[in-house]
């Protein structure tokens, strides 16, 4: 078991109760759509695609933009298909604003978004100038840079490094691909002035 400490939900730690779900923490916690998640979850009673109600235990739930995710998460190789109607084990039903998920650790392992997301939250703690984020905002609407080089050439270099900028990501402030590689070259997608902790 470990805590991970969330800036989404409260400034508190998360605590996860298997080591593979520090890397759902991870897609999580950078994810700028993802509003707050948590792992303190009940079980509900849910309709399953079968057309019977049984009890749904998530191992972790998030708000996002679109809805609430439910996300339910096991270690271990996937098994093939089986041919048998009887064998397939049913679903839950997504409704609207709630989506249920089934996601493998072998999965998250190889998610195309985990190592950036994992280098941006390590450079969260980082202390910048507090007037940063508002600058970042008024130069992405007056400019709109395309990369965080970009942002920071139009910043000047004295005023953020780009391990600042890389900070601003982790906190709500800037918004990036993070399918990319985490550098000078990471698409900027958006800038706000209130992060998670606003």
């Amino acid at each position: 078991m470990v805590y991970f400490p969330t800036y989404k939900g409260g400034h508190r730690n998360e605590r996860l109760r298997h080591y593979f779900h520090e890397d759902m923490a991870y897609l999580l916690e950078a994810d700028p759509q993802v509003l707050r998640w948590t792992t303190e979850v009940e079980p509900i009673d849910v309709l399953h695609d079968d057309n019977q109600m049984r009890p749904f235990i998530p191992s972790m739930r998030a708000v996002t933009t679109r809805g609430v995710r439910m996300v339910k998460l096991a270690w271990g190789k996937r098994q093939p298909k089986r041919r048998s109607a009887k064998a397939r084990r049913p679903r839950p039903v997504d409704v609207d604003g709630l989506t249920y998920e089934f996601l493998m650790g072998e999965d998250l392992t190889v998610h195309p978004c985990l190592p950036a997301s994992k280098e941006v939250i390590y450079h969260r703690p980082r202390e910048t100038d507090p007037d940063l984020p508002c600058l970042a905002a008024a130069v992405f609407s007056e400019s709109r840079p395309v990369t965080l080089g970009d942002l920071q050439e139009r910043l000047g270099r004295k005023v953020a490094a780009l391990e600042d900028l890389i900070s601003l990501v982790a906190q709500g402030f800037i918004q990036v691909d993070l399918r990319c590689k985490v550098d000078a070259g990471m698409t900027v997608l958006g800038c706000r002035t209130q992060g998670y902790l606003s």
